[in-house]
């Protein structure tokens, strides 16, 4: 009889292994996916074997992910210096439930994913600008001086397709089409759509391609930049693509010269994309496939106060 047991950290490197690279049921899982996994399951590992003595996955039972939970009810966020939202104590024990599906597969024995209860966060709220905050954002981002037109062009793009900001940075030269006004983008799961740019985004585009080929130095006969190269760029860095916290620091910094009280984000400019497509009269399953969304319970979130139909409803009754 067999009695050797499977070690948790091998297994928990393994899982994030095929994570990165897939399979033939699940594609490649993001860079931002592969870090928050990486992140939460660290923490895992960290409780169950140091403070609860866990280190096989065989031993793992339904005490141990109480005792889990428990520490993060009472685990306190660095960056918020509050305990963690209920959401994000659910993206923990997500990752947990994707390790212990992933064992399931190696026919590892271990505790059933369906033992996991991820807890409800309530509804969500969503954050999301006027159409005038969005034009003042726009003329605030345009003023900074010698990256005005990228800013301008981020933001007009961001509002305009819907896209995630993970999507945005990953535009390189090849992809994008500015005199169509359509491309493809390649989204969470590895799923490509077609997005879509407004004429207001499509001259903000061109104004910062303009400044992009001389930064390149490509002539206007048939010059192309090489293959990958990133179409939203550092200034400095000779062309550094820009990644999450650069582009997040864009917008931030353009609301704040604009005098925006919210907390205006990359997120919060695809919320804004979505709002105005359905206040506008956009159907939820036409929304649903612009942003790339699976399932279309994640895109009935907009609709709770989008619903003009129901408000001019009580005006005529009441």
């Amino acid at each position: 009889m067999n009695t050797k047991k499977s070690t948790l950290y091998p297994l928990l490197q393994k899982f994030l292994q095929f994570q990165e690279i897939g399979t033939g049921v699940t594609a490649a899982k993001s860079k931002s996916t592969l870090e928050n996994y990486t992140r939460y399951l660290t923490v895992f590992y960290t409780f169950v074997n140091d403070v609860l003595g866990v280190h096989y996955a065989e031993d793992l039972n339904v005490s141990h992910i109480d005792d889990f939970r428990l520490f993060l009810a009472r685990k306190i966020s660095k960056k918020t210096q509050k305990p963690l939202s209920l959401q994000t104590q659910g993206y923990y024990l997500i990752a947990v439930r994707a390790f212990l599906k992933f064992l399931h597969t190696r026919d590892i024995a271990s505790l059933s994913a369906e033992k996991i209860e991820v807890p409800k966060s309530g509804e969500r709220h969503v954050e999301f600008l006027s159409k005038e905050e969005v034009e003042t954002l726009l003329y605030h981002a345009q003023k900074t001086p010698k990256t005005g037109a990228r800013d301008a062009a981020i933001i007009t793009t961001l509002f305009s397709t819907g896209l995630r900001v993970s999507e945005l940075c990953n535009i390189n030269y090849e992809n994008i089409n500015i005199e169509t006004g359509e491309f493809y983008v390649q989204g969470k799961g590895a799923k490509y759509r077609v997005v879509f740019l407004s004429t207001h985004a499509q001259h903000a585009l061109r104004e910062y391609k303009k400044r992009r080929d001389e930064q390149l130095q490509l002539s206007e006969i048939n010059e192309k930049p090489a293959p990958l190269t990133p179409f939203f760029a550092s200034i400095r860095g000779m062309g550094k693509r820009l990644d999450r916290g650069a582009i997040s620091k864009i917008i931030t910094n353009a609301a704040l010269y604009a005098g925006i009280v919210k907390k205006v984000t990359p997120h919060v400019l695809r919320h804004s994309f979505a709002t105005h497509l359905l206040q506008n009269g956009a159907d939820l399953r036409s929304v649903q496939l612009l942003l790339g969304h699976s399932n279309i319970s994640t895109t009935q979130i907009y609709t709770h106060f989008t619903n003009h139909q129901l408000k001019e409803v009580h005006k005529k009754f009441l």
